[in-house]
C-alpha cells in the first residue's frame, strides 16, 4: 500500500515538473516571439519582403507555444483524458497547421535571401509588397492543405501527457503521415533551404570579391557607406535565416530519429516535445540578437508609440542610413552583423 501510495507520489511530482517545465518555456517564448513579431512593422528596415515574411514565421511559431501553454502543460498536470479525445486530436491537428506553416515560411525565407543577395535589381521587382503577401496566403493554404489529412479517421496526432510527447496514431495512415508527411517533406524543405544558403553563401564570397574590385574614385563617401551598410544588413539578416533553418531542423532530427533511443520517459520529452517548443522559441531570441531595433523597442517602449516613418522604392521598404566621419571599405567586421 505504502509502495502504491510512494509510486503515486512520485508519479504526480514528475508530471509537476514537466508540466511546469512546458509552461514556463512556452509562456515566456510567446511572450517574447509575440512582442518581437508585433514589432517588426516599427522597424524601418523590416517593413519590407523580409520582415513580413519574419511575420509570418513568427505567427507560426507563437501558435505552437500558445498550444503547449494552454494545453499541454495542463493537460500534463492534470493527466486529462481530453487530450487523447477529440478535443485534443483538433487540437493536434491545430498545431500541425501551424508547424506546416511555419516550414512554408522559413523555406520562403531562404528563398528570399537567396535573390536578395544574387539578384538585387530581379529581388525588388519579385518581392514587392504585393507579391509578398501573395507569397505569405499561398504558403498558409498549403498548411491548411496539410492539415485537412488529419480529419480521416486514423490519421491522427494528439498530445500524450502520460509520456510527455506528441503522436501519431500507430495506423497505416498515422504510420504514413508521420513519416512522408511530417519527417520525408520536413528534411525535403530544409534541404532545399540548405542548398539556397549554400548557394547565398558562395554568392557572398563572390560579390566580396567584385565588390573590392569595382569600387573607384568616383564614389562618393556616403555612396560607399550606404552600399556598405546596405550589404551588412542583407548578410545579417541571411545568417539570421541560416541559424532559424538550422534550429528547426535540429529539432526534425531528434523528434524522428534520436528519439529511437531514449531510454527513459524524461529523455523521450527532451528529444521530442522539449526539442519542439525550444526549435520555435530561439526564433524570437535570434530576431532580438541581429536586430538591435527590436532590442531598442524593448528595451524603451516608449518609442513604440512614435508613427513609423516609410521610404518606399520599387515596393520594397528602405532606410535612411546616418552619416558617420569614417568609412571602412576593406572588411565588414563580423562583430558589427549585430548592430
Amino acid at each position: 500500500m505504502n509502495a502504491t501510495n510512494d509510486n503515486s507520489e512520485g508519479s504526480r511530482l514528475e508530471d509537476g515538473v514537466a508540466g511546469g517545465i512546458i509552461l514556463i518555456i512556452a509562456s515566456i517564448s510567446f511572450v517574447l516571439n509575440g512582442a518581437t513579431t508585433a514589432l517588426m512593422v516599427r522597424v524601418k528596415y523590416l517593413r519590407n519582403s523580409f520582415g513580413f515574411l519574419c511575420v509570418s514565421q513568427g505567427v507560426a511559431d507563437c501558435g505552437v507555444l500558445i498550444i503547449f501553454a494552454l494545453w499541454c502543460a495542463p493537460v500534463t498536470l492534470s493527466q486529462s483524458l481530453l487530450s487523447t479525445g477529440v478535443v485534443g486530436k483538433k487540437i493536434g491537428q491545430l498545431s500541425l497547421f501551424f508547424w506546416f506553416g511555419g516550414i512554408y515560411s522559413t523555406l520562403l525565407i531562404g528563398v528570399n535571401r537567396f535573390f536578395a543577395i544574387s539578384f538585387p535589381v530581379r529581388y525588388r521587382k519579385a518581392f514587392t509588397d504585393r507579391n509578398t503577401i501573395f507569397l505569405i496566403i499561398l504558403c498558409w493554404i498549403l498548411a491548411t492543405f496539410h492539415a485537412i489529412l488529419y480529419f480521416f479517421d486514423g490519421c491522427d496526432f494528439f498530445y500524450d501527457p502520460s509520456t510527455y510527447v506528441w503522436q501519431y496514431d500507430t495506423t497505416p495512415c498515422g504510420n504514413f503521415a508521420s513519416f512522408y508527411l511530417d519527417f520525408c517533406f520536413g528534411v525535403a524543405s530544409f534541404a532545399i533551404i540548405f542548398i539556397f544558403n549554400v548557394l547565398t553563401a558562395a554568392k557572398l564570397h563572390l560579390s566580396n570579391k567584385q565588390q573590392l574590385a569595382s569600387q573607384v574614385a568616383s564614389q562618393t563617401a556616403s555612396e560607399i557607406r550606404d552600399q556598405e551598410k546596405r550589404r551588412k544588413r542583407e548578410i545579417r539578416f541571411f545568417v539570421q535565416a541560416c541559424i532559424n533553418g538550422a534550429s528547426f531542423n535540429i529539432m526534425l532530427i531528434s523528434f524522428h530519429l534520436l528519439s529511437r533511443y531514449a531510454w527513459d520517459k524524461w529523455s523521450l520529452f527532451a528529444t521530442t516535445s522539449l526539442i519542439w517548443q525550444l526549435a520555435h522559441a530561439s526564433n524570437g531570441i535570434v530576431f532580438l540578437v541581429f536586430n538591435r531595433d527590436l532590442r531598442q523597442l524593448i528595451l524603451q517602449p516608449k518609442h513604440i508609440c512614435k508613427a513609423p516613418e516609410r521610404n518606399v522604392m520599387n515596393g520594397t521598404s528602405h532606410v535612411n542610413m546616418p552619416k558617420k566621419s569614417v568609412v571602412s571599405i576593406r572588411t565588414i567586421p563580423v562583430n558589427n552583423f549585430l548592430e
